[in-house]
This record gives structure tokens, sequence and C-alpha cells, in this order.
């Protein structure tokens, strides 16, 4: 077990994601980040644990502690983004 952060993206152009970014800075500081990747994209950071069975492992799961309501609300963006992405342009 040791100390560690995840990211995933979302794009940039949900409109949801100002709320996700208010909420995130009013519960959680520093601990979640968003920070633009590019004109399109949003890299969602999170700090957490990563737990894996030795140091050396390839695979093993990341611990963070965040509320129902934010972890909902990141979920649902989450969906969005890839209807968003799959959908044709």
């Amino acid at each position: 077990m040791e100390p560690g952060r995840a990211s995933f993206l979302l794009p940039a152009d949900i409109p949801e994601l100002k709320v996700l970014e208010l909420a995130l800075h009013q519960e959680y500081g520093s601990v979640v980040t968003l920070i633009a990747v590019d004109e399109k994209f949003v890299e969602v950071g999170i700090s957490g644990s990563w737990i894996a069975e030795d140091k050396d492992a390839h695979e093993g799961m990341f611990l963070a502690v965040m509320s129902d309501r934010i972890e909902r609300f990141i979920y649902k963006l989450w969906q969005m983004s890839e209807a968003h992405i799959s959908s044709p342009a």
C-alpha cells in the first residue's frame, strides 16, 4: 500500500464540468484537481492510495475518499463523456 494519484480525461465542453469543479474545490481543495490538457479535454486527478499484492505488482486497486454525491456526479460525467466521445461528429 502506498500513496498515489489516479487520473482520467473528460471532454472540456461538458457543461456540468464547471459544477464539478466548484463542488470539488468546496469539498476537497487540492485532493482532486482539474487541469486543462488541451482545448478538448481536462484531466481529473484524484489523490488516494494504491493497494497491490506486492510492491512490484502491475495490477492493484486505487482507493480514494469522497462523498457519495461527488462520486455519483463524477460517474455521471464519465457516462456522459463516453456517449459524447462515441457519438459521430
